[in-house]
C-alpha cells in the first residue's frame, strides 16, 4: 500500500460524488492521486446522509493513507466565494495600506469580519505601467467553518489551510496542461455537481472567478423531467447523451441558460475589469460535468474561441501511484485536488 511521506503536501478535493486525493513532494512533483466515490443514495439531495457518509469515507481515507494532518490542505466553493482583479494607481506601502480596505468593501457585499481575505499582486493585464495589480479572494467564514466541520474526525485543521478558493487551485494545474502557453490568456471552465466556476487565468494565476449554481445535477435533473426518470436513470441518460445529435427541449433549455453565465463572465472581463483586455485564446473544460458529449463544439461555437477538454498531463507517474489511468476522462475531475498540492 502506498502511504503519504511525513513531509508531503496533501490536497483533499471534497466533490458531492467524490473525494479526490493527490500528493507532491515539495509542492512541485506529482507522486499520487486517486479518487474515492463516495456511496450515496440514489436521489443524492439528503445534505445529512450525504454529509454523513462523505464524513466516513474521509475517516476511511485517513486510516487507509496514514495522513498527517498537518500536511492537508483542502478548498472551497461556492457562489458567495469570490476572487477579483484591481487595477491601481502606483502607491506607496502606506497609501496602498489605506486604499486597499476601501476598494475590498467596495467590491464584496460582505463586512470584514464575516470573510477571509487573501491577495496577490500580479501583472497588470492591461499593460499599464503607470498602474499597479492585484488578486484578491474574498471567503465567507461560515463557509470555512462548515469544512472544518468535516475534519472533526480529527483535531480541527487551521483556516488556512481549508480558505483556498477551487478556483486558485485550478489555475496552478495549467503547468500540466498541453494547452499551457505562459503569456497567453484562457478561460478555464470547471463543472461540478452544483456549481460551475469560470475564471480567467494567465501564467497559473487567476484573474478573476465566479461560481455559479448551474452544474452537472441541474443537466441531470432536466432528463428527470422530460423522461419521468429516477435521477440514477437519469444519469445514464446524460452519459449518453450528444449535444451535436440529439434534442431534448429540457435539457437544451438548462444549456442555455448555462452557456449564457459562460458569456456573461467573458463580457464582464471584456467591459469592465481592464481598460485594454488580451483576448482568450483557448477555453479549457474540466470538472465532471464536463464529459456531457459535445460540450467542447458547443462552446467553441457560443464564446468564438476554440475550446479543448483539459485532461492533465503528469509526467512520471509509475501505475502504482495512481488509481486511475492518466489518459482516463475521470483526469477532467483531478485538478483541483492536484492545484492544492502545488
Amino acid at each position: 500500500m502506498f502511504f503519504f511521506g511525513s513531509k508531503n503536501r496533501v490536497g483533499l478535493d471534497m466533490g458531492t460524488d467524490s473525494i479526490k486525493v493527490a500528493e507532491s513532494q515539495g509542492g512541485k512533483k506529482i507522486v499520487y492521486f486517486a479518487i474515492f466515490p463516495i456511496n450515496l443514495p440514489e436521489e443524492p439531495f439528503d445534505s445529512e446522509i450525504r454529509l454523513k457518509r462523505k464524513s466516513d469515507l474521509l475517516k476511511q481515507i485517513y486510516k487507509e493513507r496514514n495522513l498527517k494532518e498537518k500536511n492537508i490542505f483542502t478548498s472551497v466553493e461556492d457562489e458567495s466565494v469570490m476572487v477579483k482583479y484591481l487595477e491601481l494607481p502606483r502607491l506607496s506601502r502606506d497609501e496602498l495600506n489605506v486604499a486597499l480596505p476601501i476598494e475590498i468593501d467596495r467590491m464584496f457585499p460582505f463586512q470584514m469580519d464575516e470573510i477571509i481575505i487573501n491577495q496577490k499582486s500580479v501583472d497588470v493585464l492591461s499593460g499599464d505601467k503607470s498602474k499597479i495589480a492585484i488578486v484578491i479572494s474574498a471567503i465567507p467564514k461560515s463557509i470555512v467553518n462548515e469544512m472544518r466541520s468535516l475534519f472533526s474526525i480529527q483535531s480541527s485543521l487551521s483556516a488556512e489551510k481549508i480558505s483556498v478558493p477551487s478556483t486558485i487551485a485550478l489555475g496552478k494545474t495549467n503547468t500540466f496542461s498541453e494547452y499551457h502557453r505562459g503569456d497567453q490568456l484562457v478561460m478555464l471552465i470547471d463543472i461540478g455537481f452544483r456549481y460551475t466556476n469560470v475564471a480567467l487565468c494567465k501564467d497559473n494565476v487567476i484573474y478573476h472567478s465566479r461560481y455559479f449554481s448551474l452544474g452537472g445535477k441541474n443537466f441531470t435533473e432536466s432528463f428527470v423531467t422530460s423522461k419521468r426518470v429516477t435521477f440514477k436513470e437519469a444519469e445514464k441518460i446524460k452519459c449518453d447523451y450528444d449535444i451535436r445529435l440529439d434534442r431534448d427541449t429540457h435539457f437544451n433549455a438548462t444549456l442555455d441558460s448555462w452557456s449564457k453565465e459562460i458569456k456573461r463572465t467573458l463580457k464582464f472581463y471584456k467591459v469592465r475589469l481592464t481598460s485594454n483586455p488580451l483576448d482568450v485564446s483557448t477555453v479549457l473544460l474540466s470538472g465532471g460535468g464536463a464529459r456531457i458529449k459535445g460540450l467542447a463544439e458547443f462552446i467553441s461555437a457560443q464564446v468564438n474561441t476554440e475550446t479543448k477538454y483539459d485532461q492533465l498531463n503528469i509526467p512520471g507517474l509509475s501505475r502504482t501511484q495512481k488509481d486511475l489511468d492518466s489518459d482516463s476522462d475521470e483526469m477532467l475531475l483531478m485538478k483541483v485536488a492536484v492545484g492544492l498540492v502545488l
